[in-house]
């Protein structure tokens, strides 16, 4: 499977993304860096730095495999960019789709009791 990157190395950075696999799936991140080898996105070469402002700062970002995010054309200038800022650009992404992160840390474990 080749991914097709175009030039996203430095362009990339300030991009929306979707995640695609883990316990995050669905919730919408900013890029904010770049790590690896973009020519091999197929194989474990390029991750993507990401945060959200609310579980994952910008002090504490996520790293995470770039098959595993879906990139949109949604940009965020990240200058002066601070949690709260960002928390309040990715609401209408993360809400609007009717997604709560109450909904999913309040799973309950069957114990069959």
């Amino acid at each position: 499977m080749s991914v097709d990157l175009g030039s996203f190395g430095e362009a990339v950075v300030g991009r929306i993304v979707r995640s695609k696999a883990g316990h995050d799936k669905g919730w919408f991140f900013a890029v904010i860096a770049a790590e690896g080898d973009s020519t091999n996105a197929s194989a474990a070469g390029l991750y993507y730095v990401l945060a959200d402002g609310r579980e994952r700062k910008l002090s504490r970002p996520k790293r995470k495999n770039a098959r595993h995010v879906a990139v949109t054309a949604a940009t965020v200038d990240l200058t002066d960019i601070t949690d709260k800022k960002l928390r309040k650009y990715l609401h209408p992404y993360n809400f609007n789709a009717g997604m709560t992160r109450e909904a999913d840390s309040n799973k309950s474990i069957n114990t069959g009791v």
